[in-house]
């Protein structure tokens, strides 16, 4: 059993007998025992989901821009943007999420990674910031929710366009899992 999509994880549920069956060769994205806790699967699922998005060679597409996770890069309609690394991460995070909203502690969570108090306007610096990249015509791909946070406005609807793929076809991903 695996999979080639960039957001689905292939996670085995293995009685404790069975745990010294399970080798490499088995492409499971993790291994986990059947009493395992719905957060503990919940948090397994999302960093398996993330490790395997760090690893694909492919792009990121939302309508004209482009994001390539392999270099930290983005394009929008053929032109680079000139991300740093901190504007990709935020732009990466809000478009695989397209269409829900984020408070600025959980954006400074995901995309910094960690947790802050009293700095959650660095956000707003850094989305300003990206909107001035994205240009006039397109600054509102990313969209404030008052009295919330951010979003990457819908539609379009992110899809993951696989390198190994033949031309003209794509993989688009369910919707993340999220607590």
């Amino acid at each position: 059993v695996t999979t080639t999509t960039p957001a689905i994880a292939t996670v085995a549920l293995v009685a404790p007998t069975d745990c010294v069956t399970v080798d490499a060769e088995s492409h499971f994205d993790d291994v986990m025992l059947p009493y395992t806790s719905a957060d503990e699967l919940r948090a397994r699922l999302q960093l398996a989901v993330s490790r395997r998005r760090s690893a694909i060679k492919g792009t990121l597409k939302f309508g004209e821009l482009q994001l390539h996770p392999a270099s930290f890069t983005g394009s929008l309609g053929g032109k680079d943007l000139g991300l740093t690394l901190t504007e990709f991460r935020l732009l990466s995070f809000l478009v695989e999420h397209a269409g829900r909203a984020f408070t600025r502690t959980r954006l400074m969570h995901e995309v910094w990674g960690y947790d802050c108090t009293g700095r959650v306007r660095t956000v707003d610096v850094h989305v300003r910031r990206l909107r001035t990249k994205l240009g006039a015509g397109h600054k509102s791909m990313v969209d404030t929710v008052r009295g919330v946070g951010y979003m990457a406005a819908t539609p379009p609807l992110p899809e993951w366009i696989l390198s190994d793929s033949t031309p003209g076809t794509s993989t688009a991903p369910p919707p993340s899992i999220t607590d």
